[in-house]
């Protein structure tokens, strides 16, 4: 078995034949982990239930700008007392029922309009938030979904290795007993023999560890079993983004609008200056209107006559202790830092788009060095038995062969587990993880 797309497939095989379900006989692909993360994950849900809390805010400070409506019904039984410079006269029992429809309306009210919209670009800004959180949680799911991957096929490649020492050391034995090798020969196959247990027991704790930490990422049970189904990207080249990061309208489009944390900068931004403006309107004038209407009697069920009021009012703030200059110089400075902010982050992810360009192209090369590199281990390996066996060489040489295979097994799981990172990394500085999903895979 020379390729490494066949031994991977029989891995795989391996894998699915060994693998306990999560549900039932259910294996999860990525897809379905990415699912999971979006319907399950606590960061997720947490940011989702911020959102609304933000929306709900906004939602308070629309109250003073809508029609303000009550409905009034009171029935007065009362005897007052009229007193002069020498004596109290009282009056007599007096019995009043009154229902009114009463209700205020704001017709102008700058400040709170502007603190309002303020509200709506917080909300904004929350669930941008919202979905930034969602995507690193599905950045980090894949990883964890990636890294059990890699620690099951190590895991059959170690179990390999231990049958391949255990073949060399039944070899030794035998040759001890018909007198064609030494003792030391046996003595080293057994050595050899321990090694790769060793190497197996260290992955397997490994490999209970990333279960453990997929199964936290998609809210299961932390004691519950895990079968995966194994995906693996095809290399490929990823061509250069560089001359659209160039170009500011390019990048926005493409890339920033995309991005869940630009959003959420560029909505903070858009409220710093409204929070500028209502700290501003905070000595414009307000008008509101206000009226009632109702019926009034003596009792409930008497005669009633209508009585109504109307009015408006316009208020104008004079002085009001400095406080707006303060307000708005906060909100100048607000401002300042929230630019600052989206110039840093805009910089930023046009870093991290370019460097994860590079390394998913680095890291697809690094895929072929890798098996080319395990193909002449396998010949080496090969080679080296036969010499072995022909009594040519002692067993060291074997035992060096089969050491060399088994770094060659494991360099060519971890390109291939590092390249898988790498498209996660570059689909999430693309702006949507789930776009890794669209890729080819093996």
């Amino acid at each position: 078995m020379r390729q490494l797309p066949v031994r991977l497939s029989l891995l795989s095989l391996l894998l699915l034949a060994a693998g306990v379900s999560a549900r039932g006989d259910e294996q999860l692909d990525l897809a379905a982990v990415f699912q999971r993360t979006a319907q399950m994950n606590s960061s997720v849900l947490t940011g989702r239930e911020v959102a609304t809390q933000a929306h709900a805010a906004a939602d308070v400070q629309r109250v003073a700008l809508l029609p303000n409506v009550s409905l009034r019904a009171q029935q007065q039984r009362a005897q007052s007392v009229s007193v002069t410079n020498t004596t109290a006269a009282q009056s007599a029992t007096a019995s009043r029922f009154d229902g009114q429809l009463n209700g205020s309306m704001t017709l102008l009210n700058l400040q709170q309009s502007a603190s309002y919209n303020s509200a709506k670009r917080a909300a904004a800004a929350a669930d941008a938030d919202a979905e930034s959180t969602l995507q690193f949680a599905l950045a980090d799911a894949a990883d964890f979904y990636f890294t059990e991957l890699r620690n099951q096929t190590r895991d059959v490649v170690l179990a390999a290795n231990v049958a391949r020492a255990q073949e060399l050391l039944t070899l030794a034995q035998n040759q001890l007993v018909a007198g064609t090798v030494t003792r030391i020969d046996v003595t080293r196959a057994e050595a050899q023999l321990a090694q790769a247990r060793l190497a197996q027991l260290q992955n397997q704790t490994t490999s209970k560890q990333g279960v453990q930490s997929l199964l936290l990422a998609l809210d299961y049970d932390a004691l519950q079993s895990l079968a995966l189904k194994p995906t693996n990207i095809a290399p490929q080249t990823t061509k250069s983004s560089a001359a659209v990061l160039a170009s500011r309208e390019l990048v926005t489009t493409n890339y920033f609008a995309r991005r869940a944390d630009w959003r959420r900068a560029q909505h903070s931004l858009e409220q710093a200056v409204l929070d500028e403006k209502a700290a501003r309107y905070e000595r414009a004038p307000s008008v509101a209107l206000t009226g009632s209407y109702g019926k009034a009697a003596a009792y409930l069920d008497t005669n009633k006559e209508d009585e109504w009021s109307t009015g408006v009012a316009l208020s104008v703030p004079v002085f009001d202790g400095l406080r707006s200059n303060a307000d708005r110089r906060s909100a100048l400075s607000r401002r300042r830092v929230q630019e600052i902010k989206l110039h840093a982050l805009e910089n930023q992810i046009k870093a991290e788009i370019d460097f994860a360009e590079a390394d998913a192209n680095s890291r697809n090369q690094q895929i072929e060095v890798a098996r080319q590199n395990l193909r002449l281990a396998e010949d080496q390996l090969q080679l080296a038995r036969q010499r072995y066996q022909q009594g040519v060489a002692d067993n060291q040489e074997v035992i060096d062969a089969q050491n060399q295979l088994a770094l060659a097994n494991d360099n060519a799981i971890e390109a291939q587990y590092r390249y898988n990172l790498s498209r996660v990394e570059l689909a999430r500085a693309r702006g949507e993880v789930r776009d890794v999903l669209t890729e080819k895979t093996e």
